[in-house]
């Protein structure tokens, strides 16, 4: 079995755990919803380097149906659509001014607007930072072994997606 597959099948199993331990009823269907949506996202951006825009619509569809029904905060949900799908697309036109070149996709832009439905805008902040820190230890350990240099790329989703999910659990 491919590394890759062992190491989904355990963050599917872990993210199951911490949301059991955290949750009840329809509040744990709905954080397994969510870690299993973003697995999904982490995966096929693994894999491809491409986040289908159906699986970001479809992480967005689930987080306003989840923040209506069950937290019966739609506002905050849309506004964290907003905030969040804003504060990226300022970050991806900012750095292709100053660098000349994309450093986001627009799949990474998606991703984050449409867990900006699940975390409406005051947990925004903590989960892009839990996801930068998460993607400055893949860079440290990609240049400790040497396979990091000036142009190379990692895939964000992964990264965003750990940020998501803690920010979901433990920042209230």
């Amino acid at each position: 079995i491919p590394l890759l597959w062992t190491m989904v099948e355990i963050a599917a199993a872990l993210g199951a755990a911490m949301a059991w331990f955290k949750f009840d009823d329809i509040c744990l269907v709905a954080a397994l919803l969510l870690g299993w949506q973003l697995l999904l996202l982490a995966t096929f951006d693994a894999l491809t380097g491409y986040l289908p825009r159906v699986l970001n619509l479809g992480l967005g569809l689930t987080g306003l149906i989840v923040s209506a029904t069950v937290r019966g905060e739609i506002g905050s949900a849309l506004l964290g659509v907003a905030i969040a799908g804003g504060i990226l697309t300022g970050v991806a036109w900012g750095y292709r001014w100053l660098r000349g070149c994309p450093g986001l996709g627009l799949g990474d832009i998606f991703l984050f607007a449409a867990a900006g439905a699940w975390l409406g805008p005051e947990r925004l902040a903590p989960a892009m930072l839990v996801a930068v820190m998460v993607a400055l230890a893949q860079v440290a350990i990609l240049a400790a072994k040497g396979n990091f240099h000036r142009q190379s790329r990692i895939r964000f989703a992964p990264a965003l997606g750990v940020g998501v999910w803690i920010s979901y659990l433990y920042v209230t």
